[in-house]
């Protein structure tokens, strides 16, 4: 077991390679795992020019290797091909997509959904919650109108067992659960006394948060 010194987020590929992307101040990372002892080795550094809050790794079939998403302070959403990175492309050919205007304050928290990986969900703060599809990447929609109960929004999860229902949590103690299909707040799960900064469905049972 080795480690890595970073002050960073970080998230994992989704298919069955030991590769870590991790983002430190405003430089993107991509580092391979060594099978037996983890011992990592960077394969790509890229400056991203804003600080990185949040990433997911999505396993969209378009692109080898998948995509990952960064959400910044600033507000942008960006969209990176890991394979250009990898491969020492410019910033200008890994760089897929940078949206600056959906966002109004800063991106906290992504999610790729395991069911239809073209969806993408992001959110921040003032309870900003969007859907975007990477076939159409430069669009994006509300799961509904805005919930009362959010206000930072934390983490994000899209259920494993239903596509369609989607979990967002925030820095007033609630969660809420949407039904995006209907574009509707469904539920929200009873306040917790303190900020709740991880959401997590269970694997196998759909019900269970």
């Amino acid at each position: 077991m080795d480690s890595i010194s970073r002050i960073a987020t970080l998230t994992w590929n989704p298919k069955p390679q030991l590769l870590l992307a991790t983002s430190d101040q405003d430089y993107l990372e991509i580092f391979k795992l060594d099978s037996v002892h983890f011992k990592p080795s960077r394969l790509c550094k890229t400056a991203t020019h804003f600080k990185i809050n949040t990433l997911s790794w999505g396993n969209h079939h378009n692109q080898a290797d998948g995509i990952i998403a960064a959400g910044t302070d600033q507000g942008h959403l960006e969209l990176w091909s890991p394979f250009a990175l990898i491969n020492n492309k410019s910033t200008q050919e890994s760089l897929i997509m940078r949206d600056t205007t959906t966002h109004t304050t800063a991106v906290n928290a992504l999610d790729f959904n395991p069911s239809q990986p073209n969806l993408l969900a992001s959110a921040g703060n003032q309870s900003e919650v969007y859907i975007w599809d990477l076939y159409h990447p430069h669009s994006s929609y509300k799961p509904g109108p805005r919930s009362s109960k959010m206000d930072h929004i934390r983490a994000i999860a899209w259920n494993g067992q239903v596509q369609h229902i989607l979990s967002t949590a925030s820095t007033n103690g609630y969660t809420v659960v949407w039904d995006i299909r209907n574009k509707k707040e469904i539920m929200a799960l009873p306040q917790h006394p303190a900020v709740i900064s991880s959401i997590a469905w269970h694997p196998d049972i759909a019900t269970q948060i």
